[in-house]
């Protein structure tokens, strides 16, 4: 079975990255509140957005998956 056809499995990695999300936004919350620092907050805010991106393309081979039963990511 190919990896991307496990629903389960991709649930788990889209889970994962809403989390990692998560955590993301917290530590740049805390960044701007303790001490704000132009390039930390690039760098963190960057990593934040690669993550949101990670997450749109297993939402939409999720739905793909769903619908369509196959499909990719893009």
């Amino acid at each position: 079975m190919y990896l991307f056809d496990d629903l389960d499995f991709l649930e788990l990695v889209k889970q994962m990255l809403e989390e990692r999300i998560k955590r993301q936004e917290e530590v740049i919350n805390a960044e701007k509140l303790g001490f704000y620092d132009k390039q930390l907050n690039y760098e963190l805010t960057k990593e934040l957005h690669k993550y949101e991106e990670w997450l749109n393309y297993i939402d939409s081979y999720i739905i793909n998956k769903t619908v369509f039963g196959g499909g990719s990511i893009r």
